[in-house]
């Protein structure tokens, strides 16, 4: 199995998602990805997918990195997703 990098899988999750809420418009949604401050020095992945500064590799962080995501890019986030939020 190929390894990728937890941006990649973050990303992934976070197009994934894009598509299926707006799968009529999702290339136009994803626009956002661009404006995205993707380094580690980024304060939104810390709680996400950063603890004190190091790199965490855990599903619920994979998801609120995918919800940063969505945000970033103007979707609103559906009940599922705010329930990551909230554990």
């Amino acid at each position: 199995m190929p390894k990728f990098s937890l941006g990649q899988v973050v990303m992934t999750r976070g197009i994934q998602e894009a598509i299926e809420q707006h799968p009529d418009d999702w290339k136009e949604k994803i626009r956002g990805l661009k404006n995205i401050d993707w380094s580690r020095e980024n304060p939104e992945w810390e709680g996400r997918l950063l603890l004190n500064g190091q790199m965490v590799r855990l599903a619920k962080g994979i998801e609120l990195a995918a919800n940063t995501i969505l945000q970033n890019c103007g979707i609103e986030l559906s009940e599922d997703r705010l329930k990551y939020e909230s554990k």
